[in-house]
C-alpha cells in the first residue's frame, strides 16, 4: 500500500524511505526468530565438542561456557518486541496522512473524466479500432485506451484501500452498493450506447468517485430512490 500512497503524493520520498527500514528491520526479527533454533542448536553442539575435547573439563566450565548460548525464549521475545515495535512504526509514518486517500481518488477520478471531456472532440464518429483507423483518428483513440487503463488502476487502488480498511465502506449488508463507486445512478437505457465506447462513457457520465465518509455514501443512495 506504501507506494499507492507515495504516488498519490500522502507518503514524501524521505517517509518512504523510513518506512521501508522500519519494515526492513521488521523483517530481520521475523527471519532471526526462524532461524534462531537452528543456530542456538549449532552454537551449542559447538560448546559441547570444545568441552568434550577439555581434560579439565568441569561444572563450572560447562556453566561458563553455555552463559554464552542465548536461550530460545530469550530469543523470541526480543524478535517479537522489535517486530511489533518496527510494524507499528512504519503503519504509523506510512498512514498518517491515510485520511486524505478518499479525496486524492476523487481527484484523480476527476482528471479521468475531465480527459475524457476533451478528448470526444476529436472522436466523433469513432466508437472502435476499426472507425479509428478508418478515419485516422489512432492516436486520440490510444489516449482513449490508455485513459481507460487509468481508470481501471485506480479502481484497483479504492479496492485495495478498501480491503486495508482506508476509505469507507459498508457497516451493514444493505449499505453495499455502485453509491461508493458513483454519484449518479446506472442509465437503464444505455443511452450512450452499449458497446465499449459507450460503457466507459457511461462511467465518466457517472462521476466516478471515493465517498469521504459511509454517511455520504448512503446520502448518495438515497438521491437514486
Amino acid at each position: 500500500m506504501t507506494p499507492v500512497l507515495h504516488h498519490l503524493g500522502l507518503l514524501t520520498d524521505d517517509e518512504l524511505d523510513q518506512v521501508n527500514a522500519h519494515l526492513e528491520r521488521a523483517d530481520l526479527a521475523s527471519h532471526t526468530a526462524y532461524k534462531a533454533h537452528t543456530v542456538t542448536t549449532a552454537s551449542a553442539e559447538t560448546v559441547a565438542a570444545k568441552l568434550a575435547a577439555d581434560p579439565k573439563v568441569d561444572a563450572a566450565r560447562i556453566l561458563k561456557a553455555t552463559a554464552d548460548i542465548p536461550a530460545q525464549s530469550e530469543i523470541d521475545a526480543v524478535c517479537k518486541a522489535l517486530y511489533e515495535s518496527s510494524v507499528n512504526a512504519a503503519r504509523k509514518l506510512a498512514f498518517a496522512n491515510a485520511v486524505m486517500l478518499p479525496h486524492k481518488l476523487t481527484e484523480q477520478f476527476q482528471r479521468v473524466c475531465d480527459e475524457h471531456a476533451a478528448l470526444l472532440p476529436e472522436l466523433v464518429g469513432v466508437r472502435s479500432d476499426r472507425d479509428a483507423i478508418d478515419t485516422g483518428r489512432i492516436e486520440p483513440w490510444k489516449r482513449l485506451r490508455d485513459l481507460q487503463d487509468v481508470y481501471e488502476n485506480l479502481r484497483g487502488i479504492q479496492q485495495l484501500a478498501s480491503d486495508n480498511s482506508l476509505i469507507p465502506t459498508p457497516h451493514m449488508p444493505g449499505e453495499h452498493g455502485e453509491h461508493f463507486k458513483f454519484r449518479l445512478a446506472h442509465d437503464r437505457m444505455q443511452t450512450l450506447g452499449s458497446d465499449e465506447f459507450g460503457e466507459f462513457a457511461e462511467i465518466i457520465r457517472r462521476q466516478p468517485y471515493v465517498p469521504s465518509s459511509r454517511d455520504e455514501a448512503l446520502a448518495v443512495a438515497e438521491s437514486w430512490r
